[in-house]
């Protein structure tokens, strides 16, 4: 059992090196952010907010005919639906402690009341985050994508 829970703990607090260029999480925060802050100006951040998901959608996408890449649009999300209903493939440490860590994040954002320049801020930083975090540390990333 301690064996285990070493091992755990090793995979849940390793940090992964990236080969990835710092414009990445940057541009991929802004392709998120720009159409949040747009929306606020506007005075319309429910638009802004579609505006964000579909400028991750198509930052995301293979420069590829429009056929393949609505494939990989549908691959994914069936890939994202299986993980989602196949839950966390036995790792029992970080399955209880990703949910703690997030419900504390929600608790601590619902707190401030946030106006839409600072949803829009909160929401770009996020991004920033994940966007860093995901190919380092995907456990610790799973807590700010949701």
């Amino acid at each position: 059992m301690r064996r285990l829970f070493a091992d755990e703990w090793r995979q849940l607090a390793g940090v992964n090196r990236s080969d990835r260029p710092w414009e990445m999480p940057v541009t991929a925060a802004l392709a998120s952010g720009l159409p949040i802050f747009i929306g606020a100006a506007y005075g319309e951040l429910g638009l802004g907010l579609a505006g964000s998901l579909g400028g991750l959608v198509f930052l995301h996408l293979p420069a590829t005919r429009l056929s393949h890449r609505m494939a990989w649009l549908m691959a994914c999300a069936l890939g994202m639906t299986g993980s989602h209903a196949l839950g966390m493939l036995g790792h029992g440490v970080p399955a209880l402690v990703v949910p703690l860590l997030v419900i504390i994040t929600i608790l601590a954002i619902v707190q401030v009341p946030l106006g839409p320049w600072a949803v829009a801020g909160v929401l770009t930083s996020l991004a920033l985050v994940v966007e860093v975090l995901v190919v380092r540390h995907y456990g610790l990333a799973t807590d700010f994508i949701t």
